[in-house]
């Protein structure tokens, strides 16, 4: 059974999370990096730059996340997001309408 580090080290528990589609790019070594962003609502945004700040857990153990921060193109003003990576998906922390991320001790990284 895999230990989630969800609720640890700035990682948004479940719940506090929006899953996203996600165009990527692999490189020989097996690392991803994302291009653009689609979400829920069908807004897609292109990513202008991304660097990795965050690689938590172990592949041996399923544990492995992955955090980018991400700039995104085309925007009035430019706006960075903590994209995470965990088991093949992408996420980011849920916000509020107001654009207010949701309190909870995870919520920022």
């Amino acid at each position: 059974m895999t230990r989630s580090l969800a609720g640890t080290n700035g990682v948004p528990l479940p719940e506090e999370r929006t899953y996203l589609r996600v165009v990527s790019e692999t490189d020989e070594e097996g690392e991803a990096r994302p291009l653009a962003v689609l979400w829920p609502d069908g807004r897609r945004f292109r990513v202008a730059s991304s660097a990795v700040v965050r690689e938590l857990g172990r592949w041996e153990l399923g544990t492995r996340l992955v955090g980018w921060e991400v700039t995104f193109a085309g925007r009035r003003r430019e706006e960075r997001r903590l994209l995470w990576w965990e088991r093949g998906r992408w996420f980011v922390a849920a916000r509020r309408a107001s654009g207010a991320p949701l309190a909870g001790r995870a919520s920022r990284p």
